[in-house]
Formats: structure tokens, sequence, C-alpha cells
């Protein structure tokens, strides 16, 4: 699981499906989608808006 690139905190993983898996910061709710295409994976992070 990879840390929260705003206050360095492990993520937890919020849903998985075969095309992506969603990461979310339980401390400041930042949330990271990362996309799988065939064997690579590419990481997308988006901070939430509140």
């Amino acid at each position: 699981m990879p840390d929260c690139p705003r206050c360095g905190t492990r993520m937890s993983m919020d849903d998985e499906t075969t095309k992506l898996v969603e990461y979310r910061c339980t401390v400041c709710h930042t949330r990271e989608v990362e996309h799988r295409t065939g064997s690579q994976s590419l990481r997308q992070g988006s901070p939430d808006v509140a």
C-alpha cells in the first residue's frame, strides 16, 4: 500500500476492480487511483475537495 503524498500516512485500499485500485488516506482523505493496463499499473492521485 502506498503512503499518502500529502501527509505521509499509509493509505488504505478503498475499492478494487479488474481495471483499477483506489486508495484513500484515512487522515486527510486524499484519494489515489491506480489504473491497470495489462501487466502494468499507472497511479493517478487526486485530492478530495471538500
